[in-house]
């Protein structure tokens, strides 16, 4: 088993590594939009902004959380579904399935690159952010950040395997992964506070786990907040987790049952 997830891993990397301008473009486009709100954060300096004050921090701090973690969510997001998108046009996903190798293991195999490029991208970005740029973390709370990053990765892969699942059977691009990714933007307070929306569309920011996450990081790495001052974004994050990543894995065994069923595993 541990000799497969390997394989699979060690396949994705080469595949991402010889794509160099794709790969590339993972690298830069982030840097290019932390780039962009320094400059504007360099506008606002002397602006009055009420709704960052509760968190303590500068309008730089503040958005280059939300970039950072938009930029990990969506790594895993859209892993699974980009993983069976690309083993159907190429063939591999039907030659792994006519081994002993399961579905679910080609697909765990493969998120194994996602979290670690993930991780590796958040943690640079950030970095990039402090020492380059000048973002203030000297508050961080350390633990509470990584509680909330695991949950959130859960509920990601989750929302990943949906989109998988949908890819599996209707062979094509997942409308819930656009709605997911375009909705958390507007709403979860990417690159500004969500206290600015109007009244109503703040009623459907907190439907979606980004707005826990982002609120519960941003208390963490810019006040310092301890576990106990995030309990209730940890507790909103476990009940999604839970909700999510049970619900993706059944929908994914009956995508899974159902293109078996019909033989249309090798379609596309």
């Amino acid at each position: 088993m541990i000799n497969k997830l390997f394989a699979i891993f060690w396949k994705d990397l080469l595949g991402v590594i010889s794509y160099r301008l794709g790969f590339f473009g993972q690298l830069v486009m982030p840097v290019f939009m932390i780039a962009t709100f320094y400059f504007l954060s360099r506008l606002l300096e002397q602006a009055s902004l009420p709704e960052l004050e509760r968190y303590g921090s500068d309008y730089f701090s503040f958005a280059i959380v939300g970039i950072v973690f938009t930029t990990f969510s969506g790594l895993f997001l859209n892993t699974l579904a980009a993983t069976i998108r690309q083993g159907q046009t190429m063939g591999t996903l039907e030659q792994v399935l006519t081994t002993q190798t399961s579905l679910g293991t080609y697909l765990v195999g493969s998120s194994f690159y996602s979290i670690l490029w993930g991780t590796t991208v958040s943690v640079g970005f950030w970095a990039l952010g402090v020492l380059v740029f000048g973002a203030d973390f000297h508050n961080a709370n350390l633990v509470s950040s990584f509680l909330i990053l695991v949950l959130s990765m859960i509920i990601m892969l989750g929302l990943g395997l949906f989109s998988g699942s949908f890819v599996l059977v209707y062979k094509q691009g997942d409308p819930l992964n656009l709605l997911v990714s375009s909705g958390s933007f507007l709403l979860s307070g990417v690159v500004y506070p969500v206290a600015v929306l109007p009244n109503w569309l703040q009623i459907g920011s907190w439907v979606l786990p980004h707005t826990y996450a982002l609120e519960g990081l941003r208390m963490a790495l810019l006040q310092g907040a301890s576990v106990s001052q995030v309990a209730p974004q940890l507790g909103a994050l476990m009940v999604f987790a839970a909700v999510i990543f049970s619900l993706s894995i059944l929908f994914f065994k009956y995508a899974v049952r159902r293109v078996r069923v019909e033989g249309s595993l090798a379609q596309y």
